[in-house]
């Protein structure tokens, strides 16, 4: 197992090594040591990462390797472009069922995992599928996301993106949340509010502007993995022609990112 995965992680390098011999001007033989850099990096860290698993054990390892992936995969994006980050996690603590299958709150590793994170990086709320006919559960799943990291909850994204306009929105100001990031396509790319910036949720049936901002966001893994079933080269391109029609207008760039997907 461990063979298939080292030479998968490979060829996910030989496939990078490509743009990046096209960005940097690199020769064949400079581009085709990117892919032994590799087994060098197994070299370096393998012993410092078999002395953080003894000390923290191999579940919390895995997790952190994910979310140092996560981070290490995203922030080349935005520093080529030069363009300012923000980095969010957002936690579904619905109860299970059929379609939310969340790690339960009172789990001491879900929860250690989710402080850790809160420590480094912004958290929101992933409102469970069900939210949209059971309203109370918003607040439900915001407390226990709030006791879990001792502060005020401010930022939400739906589960499978379910959105009943102004019902759903509604829901999050009386909740208390201030930021929605929801707004956007589960099968296609580009910005459902047809804007690439952030904008305040203005109640048309109440005639007011709300206290909520909006950040739509233009693409997510799935979509271009499981509705346009696009291969990895095509996914790379297709980031890459956003983020740089996002900066041609001065937009703001949000993506979403599954983490079961940095895991496959």
């Amino acid at each position: 197992m461990l063979c298939f995965f080292t030479m998968g992680f490979v060829d996910m390098v030989g496939i990078a090594s490509n743009y990046v011999k096209a960005d940097l001007g690199l020769s064949d033989s400079m581009a085709n040591m990117l892919a032994s850099l590799v087994f060098f990096w197994f070299l370096i860290f393998s012993i410092p990462t078999s002395l953080l698993m003894n000390r923290i054990g191999r579940k919390r390892t895995v997790l952190l390797s994910l979310v140092i992936t996560l981070v290490s995969m995203v922030i080349p994006i935005f520093w080529v472009t030069n363009l300012p980050m923000m980095l969010i996690f957002f936690s579904l603590l619905a109860d299970y069922d059929q379609y939310d299958k969340p790690a339960s709150f009172h789990n001491v590793y879900h929860r250690e995992l989710l402080q850790h994170l809160g420590d480094h990086a912004k958290i929101g709320l992933h409102p469970g599928y069900n939210t949209l006919e059971n309203p109370v559960n918003v607040d439900v799943e915001i407390g226990r996301l709030e006791e879990i990291l001792h502060r005020t909850i401010v930022r939400a994204r739906y589960h499978f993106l379910r959105l009943k306009l102004p019902d759903s929105y509604r829901m999050l100001v009386h909740a208390g949340i201030r930021h929605d990031y929801t707004m956007g396509f589960p099968d296609a790319i580009g910005f459902r509010a047809g804007i690439s910036t952030t904008y305040p949720f203005y109640d048309l049936e109440r005639d007011m502007e709300s206290p909520l901002t909006v950040h739509p966001f233009c693409v997510m893994d799935t979509t271009m993995q499981k509705y346009m079933r696009l291969s990895p080269q095509e996914a790379i391109e297709a980031y890459r022609k956003l983020v740089a029609g996002v900066r041609t207008v001065g937009g703001d760039y949000c993506c979403i990112v599954h983490n079961q997907n940095l895991g496959e």
